[in-house]
């Protein structure tokens, strides 16, 4: 740099422009604008503070410029008029309006046109003078210390001056004066120069003997020019870029970016954005705005927007998803996984998790609107198993899942007598077991048994006499743990002999007890059609065993105790009859008749009773004899007073005393009358139980009536006329109503009833048999054309009624017993009814056989009125992954072959939609055990041949093979068939065959 520019660089530089505007022009038009932008008078300028800060401009001279005149004269300064001229009219020409964000436009398309200022010869001469002055004293003010506007022309009518100094040529004197790069405050001579109303204007530069230059641009409104018409237009341009935090793999959030002028949006904008570096040029759209995807790594970014000259800085964060999986440790059958997705503290619903199992095995999950999937690993054997979680292929976990063995209980352990010499033992475990081995201990003995639905049992039958003792054990399984029975069952075998069991009876008199016999052996064995003889206080009786030995004889004995002898041939034994007195009730109500006469009555239970009731009235008694369970007593012209009675029952031979409550009454001289009538409505009906009190039939008004219905207590007052009423909004039914006021008691009957009306129903699986249900308005009337709701089996329908008020619902669910609640819209009552749907498929059962034996599964087919169905009606069976199509017999029977090989099968019946399913178990009728022999010991190979009932097969040809060579031998009387082994060392692989086609295989393994 050389010592000119530093010398320059180191001043203290300042343009001070002053702005000013005539209080009114040639057409008295009011000219309001910003007083820095605008003209004023000489008044106006005197609160501009002349600050060297608002002024500074940055000073750069070219030293190959040349100027028209040396130093201590007047330089060339029509290039300026040019320049200036040149900034009036260029396009989008602006200034900052006072908030340093909004800004004046000029000469766009969506604003007004500034016109070019005139140069006017004598604001020139005044500008010649200031620009000299401004050499002495750089100030507004002159040198003589009045106004710049002293040096002014008389015209133009309104004025303004800029000055400058140092700026070597016209065009760095008109671009330092621009100020564009200054705030509000610092661009005073901008405004200026970009004045609307200004039309003239004159610019001189003047160098001083140091050859500094300095400028005056001295503007004014002068008439004798085309006036401007322009008005500013005012834009507050906001370029809005907030900051954002996103999830990571999040496509819902966004980069936007929004440009707006006025509060309205600029489309078709270009805007630059610098994010960490790398650049990107996006266009608005018609909403102003800039969308931008944000698919990064996470990590923070910084985002520089720039819109034009306006910058907008952001900060752009990608965080990472959090998942979580911790450990889990369970049992087997009961072990979960709980995974949670968490985005930015939100959790993530429907995110796609994916779950490997040991790093073969996977899963998909999605979460729910918690950001929770569950997995749970029912059927994951016991162990330890790693296991990776993914979310969405990018976020990873590693969690552990241990499964321990489930803990096991045997709950029960039960012994079954079967006969004097058979029991049955069952025991049963915990949990759901459906596998595996029980071992019974009897008498230190074991024995082993399958466990079938967490059951197993074994039959005992002809033991020998004497005592034992059993217990049981469960050695467990690879998921189970082992448990034994804490109860040991004892029992007793025994020897035959010939029982007669009679029960003690204790009955009520008139009770419906029978004296029973049971006639048995000890093997449980009954004995039917055989005489038994009774004896009862030396009266004889006759009576005879049934099929299953039992005979019985009712009890007509009056109350006492007997001894009863039963016998049967040289069997007897002794039992007790006790006929006990009935305990007995009395009930006494008294009911007015005319104004001093009473009816008494008592009622005994129960109704066999007999004899007499005395009624005590004030001490006076009156014995009346029972008749039909009652007495009734009329007491007549009674005198006015209060009366107090109570009932005795004597009792009879049967029958035990009783007393009967206390009733009392009184009778007035005044009569008061309390009317209450029946009410019968429907449902929420606007109908209202009315209650009317009359004294001496005159209406009792503003009287609490107290009225009891449903077991609750309302009070009610009486109008003028007697009258209380009150709504009746209770459930469809009949209701007991007592009304009393003073003491006076009246009872009625409130039926409510229903306005839906529906009856139960039994119906064959999808025959035609359907719902029907009425419904009703609450006045009585049919609900006609109106949608109804049900709700069956959890599922909501919606129905209409026709014009009987009747909706009708078809049924079409599987067999079983179902509610259906039906729903009036217009007063909501709900009313249920039970459906039971009936299976079509009848009489199937699980079938056990032995292989291709000639027992067949069997089922009976109904029709859609219960009935079983003729010849030839198909149906569809599915055994082993094969499907099979069956008719039907004369009485309705579809039977299936069964020739499958040993094993366990599901079949499945399929009958007009309707699915039944039976276990088949196929047998083995060959068996074989693996031989461990020394090289020509004398073993032999044994097979054992059942037939089809699984007893041992004789006299039969079996095929053996083994190492190549097929052998024939017979079966010996206990199906047993041999064959000798003369092989050399080593293991074989025998396959025993019968010619029926069933076959199994062992090994015979040789030792030297």
């Amino acid at each position: 740099m050389n010592k000119k520019i530093l010398f320059l660089l180191c001043l203290i530089l300042f343009i001070v422009s002053v702005s000013a505007v005539s209080a009114s022009d040639l057409n008295d038009t009011v000219i309001l604008e910003d007083s820095s932008n605008s003209f004023d008078d000489l008044q106006s300028v005197n609160d501009v503070e002349l600050d060297d800060s608002s002024s500074h401009l940055t000073v750069q001279e070219d030293e190959n410029d040349t100027l028209a005149d040396d130093g201590g004269g007047y330089v060339n300064a029509s290039e300026a008029y040019v320049f200036l001229n040149k900034f009036r009219q260029e396009k989008g020409a602006w200034y900052w309006l006072s908030d340093d964000v909004s800004k004046a436009y000029f000469n766009t398309i969506d604003t007004n046109q500034l016109q070019p200022l005139m140069r006017s010869e004598a604001l020139e001469e005044t500008a010649k003078i200031r620009a000299k002055e401004a050499s002495v004293l750089f100030s507004h003010d002159r040198p003589d210390g009045t106004s710049c506007y002293t040096a002014f022309p008389d015209t133009p009518s309104a004025r303004g001056e800029c000055l400058a100094r140092y700026y070597v040529t016209c065009e760095d004197a008109i671009e330092g004066l621009k100020e564009t790069y200054y705030n509000f405050d610092g661009q005073g001579h901008r405004r200026l120069m970009l004045d609307v109303p200004a039309n003239c204007v004159g610019i001189a530069g003047y160098k001083d003997s140091y050859g500094n230059i300095y400028w005056a641009l001295d503007m004014g409104i002068d008439f004798n020019y085309a006036l401007n018409d322009a008005e500013p237009i005012c834009s507050a341009i906001n370029l809005d870029a907030p900051d954002v935090v996103k999830g990571l793999n999040d496509s819902t959030e966004k980069f936007v970016i929004t440009l707006t002028n006025n509060t309205a949006p600029i489309s078709n904008a270009e805007i630059m954005i610098d994010l960490d570096g790398t650049n990107y040029t996006r266009v608005t759209d018609d909403e102003g705005k800039v969308i931008m995807d944000l698919n990064f790594d996470v990590g923070t970014y910084k985002a520089i927007v720039t819109y034009g000259d306006i910058a907008a800085t952001t900060k752009i964060e990608i965080i990472p998803i959090t998942l979580l999986a911790p450990d889990v440790e369970g049992v087997y059958g009961d072990t979960e996984l709980i995974i949670t997705l968490i985005n930015k503290s939100a959790p993530i619903s429907d995110g796609l998790i994916r779950v490997f199992i040991n790093s073969y095995q996977s899963v998909f999950l999605s979460t729910n609107s918690d950001g929770i999937a569950k997995i749970s690993f029912n059927d994951l054997d016991a162990g330890v198993y790693d296991m990776e979680v993914t979310y969405d292929y990018v976020v990873y976990k590693s969690t552990k899942i241990t499964v321990n063995k489930r803990p096991t209980e045997i709950n029960s352990f039960e012994l079954k007598k079967l006969s004097r010499n058979g029991f049955s033992l069952t025991a049963s475990i915990t949990p759901v077991i459906s596998s595996g081995e029980m071992v019974f201990v009897v008498n230190g003995k074991n024995y082993t048994a399958s466990i079938n639905d967490s059951k197993a049992s074994m039959e005992f039958s002809d033991l020998p006499a004497g005592d034992y003792s059993c217990k049981v054990f469960y050695s467990g399984d690879k998921n189970y743990e082992s448990s034994s029975s804490l109860i040991v069952n004892n029992f007793t075998s025994e020897d035959y002999r010939m029982s007669l069991d009679v029960a003690n009876v204790t009955m009520d008199y008139g009770g419906n007890e029978r004296l029973v016999a049971q006639l048995s052996d000890n093997e449980f064995n009954s004995f039917s059609n055989r005489d038994v003889l009774v004896n009862i206080d030396g009266v004889s009786y006759t009576m005879t065993t049934d099929d299953n030995g039992v005979a019985s004889m009712s009890i007509d004995l009056n109350s006492g105790i007997y001894d009863v002898v039963v016998s049967y041939g040289n069997v007897s034994t002794n039992a007790r009859v006790t006929v006990n007195q009935l305990n007995t009730k009395t009930t006494l109500v008294s009911t007015k008749g005319s104004h001093n006469s009473y009816t008494l009555k008592a009622s005994v239970t129960p109704s066999t009773v007999s004899g007499i009731v005395v009624f005590n009235v004030n001490g006076t008694e009156y014995a009346v004899n029972i008749s039909g369970s009652e007495a009734i007593c009329t007491l007549t012209d009674l005198d006015v007073g209060p009366y107090s009675v109570n009932a005795s029952y004597g009792g009879d031979a049967n029958h035990m005393k009783s007393e009967s409550n206390s009733v009392s009454f009184k009778i007035d001289e005044i009569i008061i009358d309390v009317d209450a009538q029946d009410l019968t409505k429907y449902y929420k009906g606007s109908e209202r139980f009315v209650v009317t009190v009359k004294e001496n039939d005159v209406p009792l008004a503003n009287r609490n009536v107290s009225i009891i219905i449903n077991g609750k207590t309302y009070i009610r007052t009486t109008d003028n006329n007697g009258v209380a009423s009150m709504a009746i909004n209770l459930d469809s039914g009949k209701y007991d109503a007592t009304v009393e006021y003073d003491g006076i008691k009246a009872y009625s009957t409130v039926t409510v009833n229903p306005t839906i009306v529906a009856k139960d129903f039994t119906k064959i699986f999808r025959n035609n048999t359907q719902y029907y249900g009425e419904f009703r308005n609450s006045d009585g009337s049919l609900l006609r054309n109106t949608d109804v709701k049900f709700n069956i089996n959890g599922v909501f329908y919606t129905r209409t009624t026709n014009d009987q008020g009747v909706a009708k619902m078809n049924i079409n669910l599987n067999p079983g017993s179902y509610i259906l609640t039906a729903t009036n819209p217009t007063n909501g009552e709900m009313q249920s009814v039970t459906i039971t749907v009936l299976s079509s498929i009848v009489e199937n059962y699980d079938l056990t056989k032995y292989y291709k034996n000639d027992s067949q599964y069997r089922i009976r087919l109904l029709d859609s009125q219960g009935n079983p169905v003729g010849a030839g009606v198909s149906v569809e069976f599915n055994i082993n992954g094969v499907f099979y199509t069956r008719t039907s017999d004369a009485q309705g029977y579809v039977k299936m072959n069964i020739n499958l090989n040993p094993g366990t099968y599901i079949i499945t019946a399929n009958y007009n939609g309707l699915m039944a399913s039976n276990t088949i178990k196929v047998l083995p009728i060959i068996k074989a055990e693996d031989l461990v022999m020394s090289y020509r010991d004398g073993s032999k190979f044994e097979a054992t041949l059942l037939d089809g009932q699984g007893k041992p097969y004789a006299n039969q040809n079996m095929t053996f093979n083994i190492n190549g060579v097929f052998y024939t031998r017979p079966t010996d009387d206990n199906g047993i068939a041999r064959l000798n082994i003369n092989l050399m060392d080593g293991e074989y692989i025998i396959t025993s065959m019968y010619g029926n086609g069933a076959a199994t295989s062992n090994k015979v393994t040789i030792r030297s």
